[in-house]
This record gives structure tokens, sequence and C-alpha cells, in this order.
């Protein structure tokens, strides 16, 4: 009897341990954040807006870095606190990654706008495209964070209504 006991033992043990493991979630990543989503739709329509604005304002004082210097200086402030909060998140390094790449890359747009004082049709299309790419890529993994959490809180429910 003991040596049956013996053997049993761990086989109950590790199936103790399974079940305990399947029935916690473990995350590997942040889960999705409304307020990130839509503070960095904010930033993509004003960033669409600043190109836009340049777009039309071609070589004229209107293009010139000085007279678009608060738009860099909003944008990065902004970015600033999206990274901060993200940064503060578990797991969230996927995308504090993302909001970081965004951040660099409207510095460098910044730096050469002021150096250049004014950017031309091509500079801007070229950073329009560039900063599109890291927008597409922020929302591609939010979007996918959103669907994860939402079949996540399915299944959850599925299972709450299947003990009922």
């Amino acid at each position: 009897m003991k040596q049956k006991l013996r053997k049993s033992l761990p086989i109950f043990l590790a199936s103790v341990t399974l079940i305990a493991l399947t029935a916690c979630q473990v995350h590997f990543i942040a889960p999705y954040d409304q307020k990130l989503d839509t503070a960095m739709t904010t930033v993509q329509g004003d960033t669409e807006a600043f190109f836009i604005k340049l777009q039309g304002a071609g070589q004229t004082d209107a293009g010139d870095y000085d007279a678009n210097k608060h738009y860099y200086q909003q944008t990065e402030a902004t970015l600033r606190t999206l990274l901060t909060r993200a940064q503060a998140t578990p797991n969230s390094a996927k995308v504090a990654d993302e909001i970081d790449k965004l951040e660099k890359n409207v510095e460098l747009i910044q730096q050469m706008h002021e150096r250049d004082k004014s950017l031309n049709a091509a500079n801007i299309q070229g950073d329009r495209d560039s900063m599109e790419i890291g927008f597409r890529a922020f929302f591609t993994l939010e979007l996918g964070l959103k669907t994860s959490t939402a079949g996540s809180k399915t299944a959850a429910a599925g299972k709450a209504q299947a003990r009922k």
C-alpha cells in the first residue's frame, strides 16, 4: 500500500500543480491601455495636421522652424508622458519601445527642421512616411492587445458561465 502511495504521490502533486498553473493567467505583455490608444490617436492627428500645414506653407515663414516649434514641444511632452505611463506598467517594454521610437523620430525631424530652417516637399513626405510607420507599429501592437484582452475576457466569461 505504501509503495503504491509513493508512486502515485508525485503524479498527484504534478497534476495539482498543472491544474493550479492553468487556472492562473500569465501575462508576458501589458494589457491593452485605452488611455494610451486615445492619446496616441490624438498625437497622430496632430502630426498629420502638422505635415499638411508644412506642405501648404512651402518655403514661406509659416513653414520655418520657429513658426512650428510649438508642435515639437507639445508632441515631445505628450510622447514623454505616454512613455512614462508605459514604462510604469508591468510587462509593457514592447509598448514603451514603440513610443520611444516615435519620440526619437520626432527629435530627428526637429533637428533637421531647426538646422535647415524649413523642410522641402521631399523631406516632408519622407518624414511623414516615417512617422506613419511608427504609428502603425504602435497601433498594431495596441489593437493586438485589445483583441487578446477581449478574447481573455470572453473566455473567462465563458468559464464562469459554464461553472453556473
